[in-house]
């Protein structure tokens, strides 16, 4: 089980912030680009906790296409795009799209900088909104 907790709910009258539940903290309908790199090194199980850490991460944004968009990478030996930035516009998408990722490999050597280099020039480069923030993660 993921250890991070609450939801995205509207908070006001004007729609112009996400609230979580628990105060855990606050998207203000924020313009991002979020580059999810991935460690395929990881066993099974682990994978299965990072699916669910993911669908709790993404919860607590608005999705869209003018807001908040997310990228995928995994790596291990080798990178690969799982999904770009346009693939999903709408939350529920999206959630299912993280709660259903497959491991695309297991085990091996791992490059990250190789891996954070490939999110930079494959993801980032080109597709990512000159008008967002940037934003990587890696787990």
């Amino acid at each position: 089980m993921c250890p991070l907790k609450g939801g995205a709910a509207r908070n006001g009258d004007d729609g112009d912030n996400m609230n979580l539940t628990g105060d855990v903290f606050y998207a203000f309908n924020s313009t991002l680009d979020i580059a999810i790199v991935i460690d395929g090194t990881f066993s099974s199980s682990e994978f299965s906790t990072i699916r669910s850490c993911l669908v709790s991460f993404a919860d607590r944004f608005y999705v869209s296409s003018t807001l908040t968009r997310f990228a995928v990478v995994q790596f291990s030996q080798s990178q690969s795009t799982t999904f770009n930035f346009a693939r999903y516009s709408a939350n529920m998408a999206l959630r299912t799209a993280l709660s259903s990722l497959q491991q695309q490999s297991r085990g091996g050597v791992r490059d990250l900088g190789a891996a954070l280099q490939y999110t930079y020039d494959r993801v980032f480069v080109g597709q990512a909104r000159s008008n967002a923030a940037w934003v990587c993660s890696f787990l």
